[in-house]
């Protein structure tokens, strides 16, 4: 850059015939708009790859959260034809149905015992 001062104050009708503007476009400018374009093309891309993987992460997260949601109510189902069957138990037995309560009470503390 020095150099070309330099000239320009020394000859610059010389500098003029030589064509050193189209040069310094050419070689400064040029160089540098294009590392810039290819760097807005990297970033572009780093962009897209982030965005790709954000949206797998999303599918794969739905996926489990229908999947858990399915589970819960499979088991909300199952329970409803366990209690009702229960109850059919318990109205049929008559005087029975305190002892029927508490067993049912005590087979639900030795499932959650089992579990922790």
């Amino acid at each position: 850059r020095r150099a070309v001062l330099l000239a320009a104050r020394q000859d610059p009708a010389g500098l003029a015939a030589s064509a050193v503007e189209e040069q310094l476009w050419r070689y400064g400018y040029y160089k540098r708009i294009d590392a810039l374009r290819r760097a807005a093309a990297a970033k572009g891309a780093a962009l897209a790859r982030q965005q790709q993987h954000q949206h797998q992460h999303q599918q794969q997260h739905q996926h489990q959260q229908r999947a858990a949601t399915g589970a819960l109510l499979h088991f909300l189902d199952s329970s409803m034809d366990q209690y009702k069957a229960l109850l059919e138990v318990v109205r049929g037995a008559g005087g029975q149905r305190l002892s029927v309560y508490r067993c049912c009470l005590y087979l639900g503390d030795l499932a959650r015992y089992r579990e922790q």
